[in-house]
């Protein structure tokens, strides 16, 4: 009888939050941190520190990817993972090996949104699409994207991002 309760508990759960994820995106992320707090045994409702240090702002913004140091982290999954990849990398004919063409450049770009932050390089959406204009800058992304393409990596400065935390009030 309780474990039928149980059952039914969790499919209810689930049938709400199916439904709330687009008509009720606040609604659907309550529950889902109730959820969460309720299996992780959490009664508290998380609140924003107003004295937080640097460091403490740092540490904390550093170890959000750092998967090491999850509980759950699954190696069979990185596993798995990998032999996919190695699955692709043997296959001649991968579609994602061959090299990138212009309209392929050019389609990317137009798809990018406006009014958007730039990177550390200081190149905006909006000059991207501008340079649309003239062939030699699409050739020479064209070019960039292929070299990237065959050496197999690409500048290290491309992996930092830009971060700034705002603050929410609730």
């Amino acid at each position: 009888m309780i474990k039928q309760c149980k059952i039914k508990y969790k499919a209810e759960i689930l049938s709400k939050l199916e439904h709330m994820n687009k008509k009720n995106p606040k609604e659907f992320w309550s529950l889902l941190n109730f959820l969460e707090n309720e299996v992780n045994g959490k009664t508290h409702k998380n609140t924003a520190d107003p004295n937080i240090t640097n460091t403490e702002w740092t540490e904390h913004f550093k170890g959000l990817n750092n998967l090491t140091k999850h509980k759950n982290f699954n190696t069979d999954f990185e596993n798995t993972i990998t032999e996919r990849l190695d699955q692709v990398n043997k296959n001649p004919s991968n579609v994602l090996d061959f090299p990138f063409t212009t309209k392929e450049v050019l389609d990317g770009i137009k798809e990018l949104k406006s009014g958007k932050a730039c990177g550390l390089d200081s190149i905006s959406n909006n000059m991207l699409k501008h340079g649309l204009n003239s062939k030699q800058f699409c050739l020479s992304l064209v070019t960039l994207f292929n070299i990237i393409l065959t050496k197999g990596s690409f500048p290290s400065n491309w992996n930092t991002s830009i971060l700034t935390p705002i603050f929410k009030s609730g």
